[in-house]
Parts: structure tokens; C-alpha cells; sequence
């Protein structure tokens, strides 16, 4: 059943690269890539997009579509371009703004641009919240630990259920060592995802570091069970280190 599924929708495909290729119509190519994109054949979205801009040579939307793919396949420079001409020609839309800065961040590890056109993106739509927690990211990056809280708190005031906002405000505290702060961050990410694994550890990493290795123990056992190879490498080594005290003595 798998199988035929996939065939089918591999059939579907082909026939919607045809149509792109048969039809003189933008929207239509446009509508296309999309599919291909949702579908991860990003070469073929692109293809699409690419005819769709040669019928409409001012297709925003085309191009921030292709500047997506070209994300998708890590192609960040050529992405860039795109949203680049998207702005260009229309910028009223937060999206290109937003991708371009993770463009920036993920592929060029520019976080200045990337704050540059998340500050864009956040005055043209101010409640996306995605956004508040990137450009913390950014901040992070550049050791404004106070910059990068005051955007996770932006974005779990905006949506009080996003894990990753508390998670990474945890980070930002621990780098400010404050090591209590940084905790009631992770515990508040825990309580919303109770299996994140990479949280427990960085718990018990801030535990360490405060010196409550029973704690840090605990945590660590818990992101151990859960899948997060550095917990694991922390309790043999900690464990080792046991060993060899006992047998000192």
C-alpha cells in the first residue's frame, strides 16, 4: 500500500512538472514548486519557480518561494539572492525579511545581517513570534545575553507554550552564569515538552556548575534515558572519576 501510495504520488508530480513546463501560466508554475517543495523535490520546485519568474518577471512571491527551496537544500548564498529580490520587489511582507536573516544566520553565521533583516521583519509584523526567538539566537551568538532575554521573553509573552523560547532564555542565562534563572527556564521547557532530552542535560550541566552534582546527576541520567549522548559521556566520566578516587584511597 506504501508503495503504491508513493508511486502515485510520484505520478502526480510528473504530471504537475508537465504542466509547468506546457502551460503559460505563472500562478499555475508557482502553485507547482510548492507542491514539489512540500514534497522535498526541491530541484524540481525550483525549476518551477524559475519558470514562473520568466513568465512574470515580478513574481515576489516566486521568488521568496525559490529562495525557500534553495534554503531547504543549504544553498544559502543563492537563497539570499532571492529574498533579496523578493524585498525588492515587494516589501511589505515579513516572511523574506525572516528567512533571509536565517539565511544569514544558519548558512553565512552573519548574525548582524541577521538581526538587520529581523528587525525589518518584526516592525512589518510584530507578533511573529518565530522571529523574537531567532533574533535571540542571533543576539546570543554575539554574547548580548541581555539583548537575547528580553526577545525570548517577547516570544513566550506571545505564545506562552514555545518550548524552544524558554529553552534557549535558559541558555542565555547560563552564559550570564545565572545558573537559577537558566534552570527555572529549562524546567519551564520541560514542563511543556516533558521527553526534550538536550534540556534535561543542559539542567544538569547549570546543576553542576552550582555544584549540586546529585541534582546534575539526575538530570543527566534523565537526558541519558532519553537519548542525549553527552549526558551519557558525563556520567562515565564523572563515574570514572568516582573510580579513581576510591582507589587513591
Amino acid at each position: 500500500m506504501n508503495l503504491l501510495k508513493t508511486s502515485l504520488c510520484l505520478i502526480g508530480l510528473i504530471v504537475w512538472q508537465s504542466n509547468c513546463r506546457a502551460v503559460n501560466n505563472a500562478e499555475i508554475c508557482n502553485q507547482n514548486g510548492i507542491t514539489y517543495g512540500k514534497h522535498q523535490y526541491y530541484d524540481e520546485a525550483i525549476e518551477c519557480f524559475t519558470q514562473a519568474i520568466a513568465l512574470q518577471p515580478d513574481y515576489a512571491e516566486a521568488y521568496y518561494n525559490m529562495g525557500v527551496a534553495y534554503g531547504n537544500k543549504q544553498d544559502y548564498a543563492k537563497a539570499i539572492e532571492c529574498y533579496q529580490k523578493a524585498v525588492k520587489l515587494d516589501p511589505s511582507h515579513a516572511g523574506p525579511y525572516y528567512n533571509m536573516g536565517l539565511a544569514y544566520a544558519e548558512g553565512k553565521k552573519d548574525y548582524d545581517k541577521a538581526i538587520e533583516c529581523y528587525q525589518k521583519a518584526v516592525k512589518l509584523e510584530p507578533d511573529y513570534t518565530e522571529i523574537y526567538c531567532s533574533m535571540g539566537f542571533a543576539y546570543t551568538n554575539k554574547q548580548y545575553y541581555d539583548k537575547a532575554i528580553d526577545c525570548y521573553k517577547k516570544a513566550v509573552e506571545l505564545d506562552p507554550g514555545f518550548v524552544e523560547a524558554y529553552y534557549q532564555m535558559g541558555i542565555a542565562y547560563y552564559y550570564k552564569q545565572d545558573y537559577d534563572k537558566a534552570i527555572e527556564c529549562y524546567k519551564k521547557s520541560i514542563e511543556l515538552k516533558p521527553d526534550y532530552a538536550e534540556v534535561y542535560y543542559n539542567m544538569g550541566v547549570a546543576y553542576k556548575d552550582k555544584q549540586e552534582i546529585d541534582k546534575a546527576i539526575q538530570c543527566c541520567k534523565k537526558a541519558a534515558r532519553l537519548g542525549n549522548k553527552g549526558a551519557q559521556q558525563w556520567l562515565d566520566k564523572y563515574q570514572q572519576w568516582l573510580n579513581n578516587n576510591c582507589n587513591r584511597k
